[in-house]
This record gives C-alpha cells, structure tokens and sequence, in this order.
C-alpha cells in the first residue's frame, strides 16, 4: 500500500480551523443572503426603466438564486478570509446606499 500525501488545494482546505469554518458559514448564509437580495433590488429598481415593473421584478428574482450560490462557493473558494470580509458587507451596504438615494429618495 503507497501511503501519498495530499497536495495542492486538498492539503489546504483540510487544515481548516473551526473559528475560521464558523466565518465562512456566517459569510455564505446571512451576509451572502443580504448580498444578493440588494444587489437583485438594485438589477430589479434598474432594470423598471427599460421594461416592465413586473418583468424586472421576476427578473432581478431569478438572477438573485444565481448570485446568491455563487456567493456561496466563492465563501469557501477563496483562501483569504479578510477579502471576504472586506467586500461583502461593503458591496451590500454600496448598493443598499444606491437604492435607497436614487430610487426611494434619500434620508
């Protein structure tokens, strides 16, 4: 029987600490959830200029499960921890801002 080390990305993702599984679930399932719920509000409140409310709406719905999982594998593809925590929550807040200022009309 050869006995053969794991290399490469394996080798990488079997070393994970458990603080660090516990952030990453804490990134895949609420933040990733708040992330592609704003960014489909933005698509959707865009997109009702050029076509229908209702076509935008249905629209901006299907493209959120799309984004919404590869969030989810992006979470924990990436090998830096702090990327992640450093462009999720901004990315929702950006386009939280965005909405809220252009289209519901500030305050």
């Amino acid at each position: 029987m050869i006995n053969k080390e794991t290399k490469g990305r394996v080798a990488i993702s079997t070393a994970i600490k458990p603080s660090e599984f516990a952030q990453r679930i804490l990134l895949a399932m609420p933040i990733g959830y708040f992330f592609s719920m704003e960014v489909a509000a933005l698509l959707g409140r865009s997109l009702s200029f050029l076509i229908e409310l209702s076509e935008a709406a249905v629209f901006s719905a299907m493209v959120s499960f799309l984004i919404y999982m590869l969030v989810i594998l992006w979470v924990f593809a990436d090998q830096k921890l702090y990327r992640l925590w450093m462009i999720l929550p901004a990315v929702t807040l950006l386009c939280y801002s965005i909405s809220k200022v252009t289209f519901v009309g500030g305050g």
